[in-house]
């Protein structure tokens, strides 16, 4: 992982954000099937409701 930050809503006191910058999806994909990773998963699943929104934004071009 490149960077990553925790953001809180400003609507309510419940709805946490990552942003998280990643070097590829590839990456990414082993990030998520580390032991550690799906203990989290695992670990939060009675304090969430419903399975949690992801959404990933490729950047392939970046303009100066």
């Amino acid at each position: 992982c490149i960077s990553y930050t925790l953001f809180k809503s400003s609507d309510d006191d419940v709805t946490l954000m990552y942003y998280e910058e990643w070097e590829s999806m590839d990456a990414l994909r082993v990030h998520l099937k580390t032991d550690h990773i799906l203990e989290a998963r695992e670990a939060r699943k009675d304090l969430i409701e419903g399975a949690p929104l992801v959404r990933v934004f490729d950047a392939t071009e970046t303009y100066i």
